[in-house]
C-alpha cells in the first residue's frame, strides 16, 4: 500500500485555512508559529471568527494583509491548504465547511484527546510545517492518503439537501424512550428492519469510532466499503453488515414506528427525521486528501494507532 504523491499547482501565495482548537493555550502558541511561518512564505492565513476574537492580542505581531476571516460559503472553493491543531473532533468539524468539493491537502497537527486521525506530533510541528511549505516552494512532491466520504441526501417532498460524513452517519430514536423502526434498503431491495437505539452506518474511517464501540468490526481504510452497524438491537440476529461502498443504501422510519429518528453526520447537524423523509447515502466523490509522513508507510501508521487505540500487546 503506497501513498499518493501530488504537487501543489501554486507555490506561492496560497489561502491557506488553520482551525485550532478553542480556548486551548497551546492551541493559540501553535497558530501563532503557523502564523508566523505563513506571513514567511508569503501565504494567507483563514481563521475563524472566535479564533481571531481569541488571539486578538497574539494576532499583532503579525501583518494584518494575510489574516483572512474565514466564511465557509465564500470561501469553500479558494482555500488550497488546509492545517488542523486539535484532534479528530477539529478535523471533522473542519472536513464539515468541504461539502461541496474535494477537500484541500489536510495537515493535521495532534493536539486532542486521542488524535487518531492526527499524522504529526505537536512535539516536531515547527519542523514539519517549515518542511512542507519549503516543498511546496520548491515545487516538490507531497505524499497523501485518500480518505473516502460518504454523502446523504435527505429526501422530502419538496426539497433535498446532501450532507457528507468522513466516520459516519447516525440514525437513531433521539430524546424518545421507545425504539426506533429503520427499514433499510440496498439498491432499492429491502434488507431489514432494524429495531432498537438504532444504526450507524460509517465508513472504514469510521470503523475504528462509535460503531466499533456498538460492537461493529474493524475495516482497513483501503478497503472500499461501509457497513451498517446496529446500536443495541431487540433482536439477537440483528448483526454489522459490510456493504460495498458503491451501494444506494435508503433508510426511513418503518411502518409502524411510534417515534421519528433523528439524524446526524460525525456527530454534527443533528435533525429530526419525520415519516414523509428518507435518507439516501451513498459514495461520494469528495474524499479527503490527508498529507502524511512518506518516512513510514500508511500500514505501519495504521497497525500502530489499533495497537495504542486498543492496548494490543500491552502487559
Amino acid at each position: 500500500m503506497k501513498d499518493e504523491a501530488i504537487n501543489f499547482e501554486k507555490c506561492e501565495k496560497l489561502n491557506v485555512l488553520v482551525i485550532k482548537k478553542i480556548d486551548d493555550e497551546e492551541s493559540t502558541v501553535i497558530a501563532l508559529e503557523i502564523a508566523t511561518l505563513l506571513q514567511e512564505f508569503n501565504h494567507k492565513m483563514y481563521l475563524e471568527g472566535p479564533t481571531i476574537k481569541e488571539m486578538e492580542s497574539e494576532l499583532r505581531s503579525i501583518s494584518k494583509e494575510i489574516i483572512v476571516e474565514f466564511n465557509p460559503s465564500k470561501h469553500e472553493m479558494e482555500i488550497e491548504l488546509v492545517i488542523t491543531i486539535g484532534g479528530d473532533g477539529t478535523i471533522l468539524w473542519t472536513a464539515n465547511f468541504f461539502p461541496n468539493r474535494i477537500m484541500p491537502p489536510l495537515f493535521t497537527i495532534d493536539r486532542g484527546t486521542l488524535g487518531y486521525m492526527c499524522n504529526f506530533s505537536m512535539k516536531t510541528y515547527k519542523e514539519t510545517v517549515r518542511g512542507l511549505l519549503t516543498d511546496i516552494k520548491n515545487k516538490n512532491a507531497i505524499f497523501i492518503e485518500r480518505k473516502f466520504r460518504i454523502a446523504c441526501e435527505l429526501e422530502q417532498r419538496d426539497k433535498q439537501g446532501t450532507v457528507l460524513a468522513l466516520n459516519e452517519f447516525l440514525i437513531d430514536r433521539g430524546p424518545s424512550p421507545v425504539m426506533s423502526k429503520l427499514d433499510v434498503y440496498v439498491e432499492d431491495q429491502f434488507l431489514t428492519t432494524y429495531e432498537g437505539d438504532g444504526i450507524i452506518i460509517a465508513t472504514p474511517n469510521g470503523s475504528t469510532a462509535y460503531q466499533l464501540s456498538a460492537g461493529g468490526p474493524i475495516i482497513h481504510q483501503t478497503v472500499p466499503s461501509v457497513v451498517i452497524t446496529p446500536i443495541c438491537p431487540r433482536s439477537m440476529s440483528s448483526r454489522p453488515i459490510i456493504l460495498p461502498m458503491d451501494m444506494k443504501i435508503t433508510v426511513k422510519n418503518g411502518k409502524g414506528a411510534r417515534n421519528n429518528a433523528w439524524f446526524s453526520n460525525d456527530g454534527l447537524n443533528r435533525k429530526e427525521i419525520t415519516k414523509d423523509e428518507t435518507l439516501v447515502i451513498r459514495k461520494s466523490d469528495y474524499y479527503i486528501p490527508f498529507i502524511v509522513d512518506s518516512s513510514r508507510s500508511s500500514l505501519d501508521n495504521w497497525l500502530l494507532r489499533l495497537k495504542l487505540l486498543l492496548g494490543w500487546n500491552a502487559k
